[in-house]
């Protein structure tokens, strides 16, 4: 368990700093899809890399089961970040980055109802608490309207399917790879080839009249999308140890990590990056932080009672 906690805060650490590099690409560029767009390429570029390295490591079968979940994995990529864009324009993000917090619980809901998985109550408890606690992190409450409400809905539901086949890709590598086959090895293989398919898949995009072709849009994405596709290498890893529930709970500890990051940039001066608030909101973000850390101990008691 604890090579997967280590991995899970390892990756809420890297999603926090790309999270700098996003909002750099938006004060120069301004365009969320086109930051998405030419990310995912820069990924594609990367996965393929990594792939010619890892793939003599596996006896590759891609049966249609392993086809199957490689397709979720990469549809539940393009859907979650579509809807995502949708969402993004009912809700500011600064709330909506808050609002995904609500995948944690969404993905419990998954796992008992459709893939019949036991959580216990305590489990649950650490699930409302993470919950809570990301969704209070940055909320600033106004009225969701109905049409936001569904793409958010979309939104968690696209990013739950993401998440679930994507461990279930690490899993199927780790089962054809070869002897001493590691399980980040195979964390390099199912995300990279995630990576590559979606990048294939939105390519096409840039035939569009209306989408600009810049060598510095790719270079300025790159840096969000390269460190992100690292953290989702030591994510999906989480995922596979711990399971995606507490793994989501442990990735959410990335609005802690951005809390302390924005007040460390906003010493360095750069309030363009980090809005200054009111001492209130430092306050209430302290606390959700404190129960942030109580839902990841407690998520651990739980999975100690359930073994």
């Amino acid at each position: 368990m604890v090579h997967g906690i280590v991995f899970g805060l390892t990756a809420a650490l890297l999603m926090s700093l790309s999270y700098i590099f996003s909002k750099r690409f938006m004060l120069i560029h301004g365009s969320p899809f086109l930051l998405t767009l030419y990310a995912v390429l820069a990924q594609g570029v990367a996965g393929l890399i990594l792939l010619a390295f890892v793939y003599p490591r596996f006896n590759w079968i891609f049966d249609l089961r392993t086809v199957l979940i490689a397709t979720g994995a990469v549809a539940g990529s393009i859907f979650g970040n579509f809807s995502f864009f949708r969402t993004l324009k009912e809700v500011e993000a600064s709330r909506l980055s808050s609002l995904l917090g609500l995948k944690i619980a969404t993905l419990a809901m998954i796992c008992m109802l459709i893939l019949q998985q036991r959580v216990n109550w305590l489990q649950w408890v650490a699930v409302l608490m993470a919950t809570i606690a990301a969704v209070g992190m940055n909320f600033t409450g106004g009225k969701i309207t109905l049409k936001a409400a569904f793409w958010l809905f979309m939104t968690l539901l696209g990013y739950s399917l993401g998440d679930l086949a994507g461990t279930a890709l690490l899993d199927a590598c780790l089962a054809m790879g070869k002897e001493g086959t590691s399980r980040l090895v195979a964390s390099f293989a199912s995300v990279s080839t995630t990576a590559f398919l979606t990048a294939l898949v939105m390519a096409p995009l840039l035939l569009l009249k209306r989408v600009p072709k810049s060598w510095k849009m790719l270079k300025d994405s790159s840096y969000y999308g390269l460190i992100w596709f690292t953290s989702l290498l030591f994510l999906f890893d989480c995922f596979s140890s711990v399971g995606v529930v507490y793994g989501s709970i442990l990735q959410a500890a990335r609005g802690v990590i951005s809390v302390v990051i924005g007040a460390i940039l906003l010493k360095m001066g750069l309030k363009e990056y980090e809005p200054r608030v009111g001492v209130f909101a430092w306050i209430r973000r302290l606390i959700m932080a404190l129960l942030m850390a109580g839902a990841m101990a407690v998520y651990a008691i739980a999975r100690t009672m359930s073994q």
